[in-house]
């Protein structure tokens, strides 16, 4: 009699293992099961709609992201392309992006900002005046324009400071 007791013990022995074995892989498989179906659900994208100022303010923040970053603001003549890698998120698609850097109006291979290049390759901090600026609208329209805001700066056009004040340019050159 004592055999079927035995049986009876590994039989509730090798389930309670087995229950605890399936409970531990669900356990685990938890956090890469969720973020699996995660990335099956669509993505509602959004566009980019905002004006001269909401770029202007977008270029400000990924300017000193990068600066945080690098310790230093980016090399003028390739300012866009440090700018774009922290402007993009996951909601909005690359096309989007692009608009961020682009004045409103502006043709679609055109962009119309430019980059103050005195200020290439500084830190905002070691700036005595915060109030210069830094990214202007731009009568060059390529990508990465750089130059002086007196000589390529639209007339009476938008420009934020080093500071991240949002201002005007003068109305004539």
């Amino acid at each position: 009699m004592s055999q079927p007791k035995q049986k009876s013990r590994k039989k509730m022995i090798l389930g309670i293992v087995g229950l605890a074995v399936l409970l531990g892989v669900g356990y685990f498989a938890y956090g890469p099961i969720k973020i699996a179906l995660a990335m099956l659900e669509k993505t509602e994208f959004r566009e980019f709609s905002g004006d001269s100022t909401d770029s202007l303010l977008a270029i400000h923040n990924a300017l000193i992201l990068y600066q945080d970053s690098e310790d230093q603001l980016p090399d003028a003549s390739g300012w866009m392309d440090a700018a774009i890698l922290r402007l993009k998120t996951a909601d909005m698609k690359d096309k989007e992006v692009l608009k961020k850097l682009q004045r409103p109006g502006a043709a679609e291979d055109e962009y119309g900002f430019a980059f103050n290049d005195s200020l290439s390759g500084l830190h905002t901090e070691d700036l005595d005046d915060q109030g210069v600026p830094l990214v202007f609208e731009s009568t060059e329209m390529g990508w990465s324009a750089s130059g002086a805001p007196v000589k390529i700066g639209v007339p009476g056009g938008q420009a934020i400071t080093a500071g991240g004040e949002v201002i005007q340019l003068p109305g004539t050159k």
